[in-house]
């Protein structure tokens, strides 16, 4: 552990428990942030391929509208889905 760190540490440390929590929980959200975006960064390329497929498909008319993948009973559900602004775009 680096100096700095156990400094921040021992400053923590100061803090009332609730504090402690509070602080200890930013900070581990934080690290888990960067570990996502190290993950996405290295599959930026296959995700980029992935979704240019997806538009040539739909562009060939080889997609079907999402509330025909759906088993929907509720008819505002449906309703819901054909208001989204892509099936507006589709229209």
């Amino acid at each position: 552990m680096t100096k700095l760190l156990e400094q921040v540490l021992e400053e923590a440390s100061k803090l009332s428990d609730a504090q402690q929590d509070e602080w200890a929980q930013r900070w581990l959200d934080e690290l888990s942030d960067r570990k996502w975006d190290e993950k996405f960064a290295g599959s930026l390329d296959v995700l980029d391929r992935l979704a240019q497929e997806a538009i040539a498909e739909d562009d060939a008319g080889l997609t079907r509208p999402l509330e025909e993948l759906l088993e929907v009973k509720d008819d505002r559900a449906v309703s819901q889905v054909a208001d989204a602004p892509s099936a507006r775009r589709a229209a």
